[in-house]
């Protein structure tokens, strides 16, 4: 049925994310066909009680793209696919959608070298209601924690970094664990760092 709908152009979208399950065969049918990615909550309880809303949760959303706060732009937005979803901590859609999301919420806004040391303190912020997990995948290492970093919403994050010489830029390659572009796919962010 749903292979004729899709055929017909009748199926615009696809639900990846149902109230508390995600789908990785919804999420490779959406990329097949160049569907829109949603995210959904399907509630039929209390969504605080469901979705533990008190406590920082959220149900399921589908992120919009649009160019303006109007009902037209969204809906020009949906049917152009323009879409990412997220359910708990983890963002779900196209590369070309999820690549710029991560580059609009984290950034570098500072890096110092200690005295005497190839060691320079990283701050990098994370300006969404996000928070993401990343995995260490550059050639540098860190001084004082492993490889991998959590960035709180809203925060800046210290870390430290070990050049092995001092270096006046250099990059910060991560692997994002709470985002997927097709089912076990995690994107890539790469931050430049301009050193002091």
């Amino acid at each position: 049925m749903h292979r004729m709908l899709i055929d017909e152009e009748l199926l615009n979208g696809i639900e990846v994310v149902n109230e508390t399950m995600v789908s990785e065969e919804a999420l490779q049918i959406a990329l097949e066909n160049d569907l829109t990615i949603m995210g959904t909550s399907d509630v039929h309880g209390l969504v605080d009680w469901d979705f533990e809303v008190p406590e920082g949760g959220h149900r399921p959303i589908t992120l919009v793209f649009a160019e303006e706060r109007t009902n037209e732009s969204i809906r020009e937005a949906l049917f152009a696919g323009r879409t990412v979803a997220w359910f708990r901590n983890d963002l779900i859609g196209k590369p070309e959608l999820i690549q710029p999301l991560l580059n609009a919420s984290i950034r570098v806004t500072e890096a110092q070298y200690q005295e005497d040391t190839t060691v320079a303190t990283v701050a990098i912020e994370n300006v969404s209601d996000a928070s993401f997990v990343l995995l260490n995948e550059g050639e540098v290492t860190f001084h004082e924690r492993n490889d991998l970093v959590i960035l709180e919403p809203h925060i800046t994050t210290h870390v430290q970094v070990k050049t092995g010489t001092w270096k006046s830029e250099f990059e910060l390659r991560f692997r994002v664990l709470n985002a997927l572009t097709s089912p076990r796919t995690h994107p890539t962010i790469v931050l430049t760092v301009r050193a002091q």
